[in-house]
């Protein structure tokens, strides 16, 4: 019998699954009308690693941690499954040069804002249950999660007057959700310092460093305008993955 937690996480991996099919649609959609060409359509390709993480990445550590009925590690797995909303960029660009509706980009806009939130909130969350979160709340957790993330990307000020490098219309209030997202960034991280000292488990430390390493690569590849730039974002995911997955491990071997 599939355990609602494991059920959460395969749902999780479908949704990255069909977010990255059509990210590649996208792409394959300018190929065909050669709208984008050169270094663009690399970086662009590179976005879809966004994707390819999330799903890889998560059956990983889905696998890696089969046996662990951690909500750390679920709502860890979770971030990593909401990076899969950076795929959906592709296909904002390729309707966008081909003169579509703008309702289609403006949804992805939305849509891209909706993971990135529920993947820093999911950091955030898997943070607090290593820090002492009493274990029984990991639903109501999730479902504050996920109806944050929802409504802050439903009255996000979308600005279609502006289209983006970022393969995204402009949004308005960016100084406050930068300020927002930071700040629980910063805390993301902080939480696994706490767990070090409450627990006495330097293991923790190297955990921290994996969470900062996902942070920081999602925000290269989120801002990245050259392929090299989107690159090194996702080997900073994947080195971030490796590091909260093989510490992590460390720590409930011991436990």
């Amino acid at each position: 019998m599939i355990s609602r937690r494991n059920s959460l996480q395969i749902f999780g991996l479908l949704i990255s699954i069909l977010l990255t099919g059509v990210g590649v649609y996208g792409i394959l959609l300018q190929f065909r009308t050669g709208t984008t060409v050169g270094d663009e359509l690399v970086r662009q390709i590179l976005l879809l690693g966004e994707g390819v993480f999330a799903i890889i990445g998560s059956l990983f550590l889905m696998l890696f941690f089969r046996n662990t009925p951690s909500p750390g590690v679920l709502f860890f797995i979770l971030a990593v499954q909401a990076t899969a909303f950076g795929a959906l960029r592709p296909l904002s660009a390729a309707l966008f040069s081909l003169n579509y509706s703008y309702q289609i980009p403006a949804a992805i806009t939305r849509a891209f804002y909706f993971g990135r939130f529920l993947s820093i909130l999911a950091l955030f969350i898997s943070g607090l249950f290593a820090a002492g979160l009493a274990l029984q709340r990991r639903a109501i957790m999730f479902g504050s999660a996920f109806f944050i993330a929802l409504i802050l990307a439903a009255v996000l000020p979308v600005d279609i007057s502006e289209y983006t490098p970022q393969l995204l219309f402009s949004i308005g209030a960016r100084s406050s959700m930068l300020l927002g997202y930071g700040a629980i960034a910063v805390l993301s991280t902080a939480n696994y310092l706490i767990a070090a000292l409450h627990q006495g488990n330097r293991n923790y430390y190297l955990v921290a460093c994996g969470v900062l390493f996902m942070i920081i690569g999602k925000e290269l590849v989120y801002r990245s305008v050259a392929p090299g730039i989107a690159g090194i974002g996702l080997l900073c995911m994947i080195a971030g993955a490796y590091l909260f997955g093989s510490r992590t491990h460390t720590i409930y071997l011991w436990l």
